[in-house]
């Protein structure tokens, strides 16, 4: 359960930067655009209530996937849990797309290297040495950490105010 909630949570999160639901200006997102063309075959295991949010992050080049390296089939795997590189990955898209900077990200060793030096360039991250592993989970604070991170604090409009402490689990 715990990994579909982070999968939904990340492809929420997408989809809702994507349509630009948090913009108070909307001048960075309008640099969204669809840059890759999604057929329901595009991932072996996609179908149900998500095919829409799933093809919208794909759409807008957000979210690659992955290939199954025993069939050789592109996934999306939406019952996986979302680590801190693909969290880092999405966040670094969604900056460079939002600002406009174009930025063409190579492959690096490892695959998700370019993405983390990407996020610290532009204060996603405060270092690479943030995280001792990428390849962990990532934890929803985590994720709501790098995610809000990604975007100027203008491009986020406050729908409502929670006084500190109203939430018992969140410091």
């Amino acid at each position: 359960l715990r990994r579909f909630f982070s999968a939904l949570l990340s492809l929420c999160m997408a989809v809702l930067l994507c349509t630009g639901a948090f913009a108070a200006s909307t001048d960075g997102f309008s640099n969204f655009q669809a840059v890759n063309t999604y057929s329901k075959d595009s991932f072996a295991d996609v179908s149900g209530w998500y095919a829409t949010h799933v093809a919208t992050v794909y759409t807008y080049g957000l979210m690659q996937g992955t290939v199954d390296p025993a069939t050789g089939e592109r996934m999306f795997s939406p019952g996986g849990e979302i680590t801190l590189a693909e969290t880092i990955t999405l966040a670094a898209r969604i900056h460079s797309i939002y600002s406009g900077d174009n930025y063409k990200f190579v492959q690096g060793s490892p695959w998700y290297q370019t993405y983390v030096d990407y996020a610290v360039e532009h204060n996603i991250l405060s270092s690479v040495q943030e995280y001792s592993s990428y390849l962990s989970s990532a934890t929803r604070a985590q994720f709501a950490t790098i995610m809000a991170s990604a975007l100027p604090d203008s491009a986020y409009q406050e729908i409502n105010m929670v006084e500190q402490g109203a939430i018992p689990d969140v410091d």
